[in-house]
């Protein structure tokens, strides 16, 4: 059931960090907010699995070099 609620939201990038924020209790953003504290200006950070980037924004608002990868199951490249 759960992948195919994932998938369902990999295929809509729209829903995808409210249905995240569901899964997650409404939580996500605290978290994010917590790990980004950790990040000093220049340092290197690579987001593997980046979704729609939010992490990432907030990584780069906090001075990162940042490469971020994000696929969907079944993507072929």
């Amino acid at each position: 059931m759960s992948c195919v609620f994932m998938k369902a939201l990999e295929l809509a990038p729209s829903r995808y960090d409210r249905g995240i924020s569901l899964i997650a209790l409404g939580r996500v953003s605290q978290v994010y907010d917590s790990l980004v504290l950790r990040i000093n200006d220049g340092w290197k950070v690579l987001d593997i699995g980046c979704g729609t980037g939010a992490m990432t924004l907030r990584a780069a608002q906090r001075g990162a070099v940042l490469v971020s990868l994000a696929s969907t199951i079944g993507d072929k490249g």
